[in-house]
């Protein structure tokens, strides 16, 4: 596998919190935080959710037959500006 340099700069308390967490585990950084990212990545797939990622775009505020109505309202009005023309 081919390794790649991550630099990131971490808060103290939190750079702290990591040594202290290695030293006490007996696992290096890097293992600390291979780990933990495959954990959030993890955590993260198993939320994956399709719907929720279009953003609510099923949601409508107005009914399917108001929506209806509103499509069909501007297809005539730009049907008729065309004509006009």
């Amino acid at each position: 596998m081919k390794h790649m340099v991550f630099s990131a700069r971490l808060d103290k308390s939190l750079a702290a919190k990591v040594n202290a967490a290695v030293r006490k585990n007996r696992l290096t950084k890097k293992q600390f935080l291979e780990e933990a990212i495959r954990d959030k990545l993890v955590k993260l797939a198993a939320t994956d959710d399709v719907l929720l990622e279009s953003f609510n775009a099923w949601h409508r505020s107005e009914t399917p037959e108001k929506t209806l109505q509103n499509i069909r309202g501007e297809f005539n009005k730009n049907f008729r500006r065309h004509r006009e023309t």
